[in-house]
């Protein structure tokens, strides 16, 4: 309760006209203010103008906040509006540019009416870049098991040494059939002629290749029928010659069938063109990106002195409106008054009036100022 007794000794907006009363009833029984007491000599409506010209400042400032934040809006507005046009400008070129590419591997890809239908064939890509890589790795592993016991047992299953070596051997074939491949795919195209070097380099290849998977064959055979007790599926004598020849030709097998897959999948055209027309998509992808946030800019609109000076139009009707309630405030302190006096001052009394409560709204001149093409202005109040 004290609390609250205290607290309403201060004057606030909120109970102003309550303390107006009660302070009138008290001062006039006191007889206050007496006759010499001259404008803005009592206390109450002297802290009532304080109050109420606070708060017309807080609005200022609220106002002043809206309108530098509606400034740096339209800034930066007009900032990437520049920024962005220029960009789209820039990809625009670039997508031009990209499309250009694509349409000449997308050509060179087709080739011309007349070319003969090998050359064509030797820029077709039939194996799609996801099979390829799956296919080769599975052909691969099974080399690996083929040719890994035969090379771990003749350098020894103690060692790692032997089954690194086993492995890397039993990748080569389809190493060596992937090469291969690509060689027998540019041998088709005409457009690009191999020189003679070259094609003795990729010769040699395959020779070494079909040397080793001859000599792996025998090896393995060797091994195997070591190990094996009753095979009688041929004549006896004849298991060293089969296991040599089963082996030879399993190993040719995975070696033919990883070089058809890349004389399949061999081909730089089609690779040329799958990059440029991604990188088109990119680039398209990218420029419409830049376009929606253009027009998000573009939809917003920049700050101009209409808008300014509704914002004044509407803050001066709120300060007219605290005015009216400080002069209201004041009426109710003076009644309270004289009501509560028993001598002869009356509402007319200079103590007693409102004192006039002064407003510069003059401090919006740099708002008019940031905007382009509108004239300079002053405004100024006074209530």
């Amino acid at each position: 309760m004290e609390l609250f007794k205290r607290d309403e000794k201060i004057v606030t907006l909120e109970n102003i006209k309550k303390m107006a009363s009660r302070r009138g009833r008290r001062d006039g029984k006191a007889e206050k203010p007496s006759v010499s007491w001259g404008l803005n000599s009592v206390p109450f409506i002297s802290q009532a103008l304080a109050q109420y010209s606070a708060e017309a400042e807080r609005r200022i400032a609220k106002t002043r906040d809206k309108l530098n934040a509606r400034v740096y809006e339209s800034l930066e507005r007009d900032e990437q509006i520049a920024l962005l046009t220029s960009q789209i400008a820039s990809m625009e070129k670039h997508l031009s540019e990209a499309d250009a590419r694509e349409k000449h591997f997308k050509n060179d890809l087709d080739g011309y009416k007349e070319e003969n239908p090998v050359g064509r064939f030797a820029r077709t890509k039939l194996i799609g870049d996801v099979v390829y890589p799956v296919v080769l790795t599975i052909l691969a592993i099974g080399e690996i098991f083929v040719t890994l016991p035969a090379l771990v047992q003749l350098f020894g299953s103690g060692k790692a040494e032997s089954r690194i070596i086993g492995v890397a051997v039993g990748i080569l074939p389809v190493a060596g059939a992937h090469i291969i491949g690509i060689f027998l795919k540019s041998r088709l195209d005409r457009q690009r002629p191999q020189e003679s070097w070259l094609k003795n380099f990729y010769l040699a290849i395959f020779i070494l290749i079909i040397g080793a998977i001859v000599a792996l064959g025998i090896l393995r055979a060797g091994i195997t029928e070591g190990a094996l007790q009753d095979f009688t599926i041929i004549g006896p004598g004849h298991t060293k010659q089969y296991l040599i020849f089963f082996f030879i030709f399993l190993q040719l097998a995975f070696f033919s069938v990883a070089t058809g897959l890349s004389f399949m999948h061999y081909s730089p055209s089609a690779e040329a063109h799958k990059h440029a027309k991604k990188e088109s998509k990119v680039l398209k992808d990218e420029e419409k990106a830049l376009k929606k946030s253009l027009l998000s800019y573009k939809a917003k609109s920049s700050i101009s002195a209409d808008e300014v000076d509704a914002q004044i139009r509407s803050l001066t009707s709120e300060i007219e409106i605290l005015q009216k309630e400080y002069e209201v405030a004041v009426s109710i302190y003076r009644e309270a008054n004289i009501h509560s006096r028993r001598d002869e001052i009356d509402g007319s009394h200079p103590a007693l009036q409102a004192p006039l409560m002064n407003v510069d709204l003059d401090k919006f001149q740099d708002v008019y100022t940031s905007i382009k093409s509108v004239p300079a202005r002053t405004i100024t109040g006074e209530f």
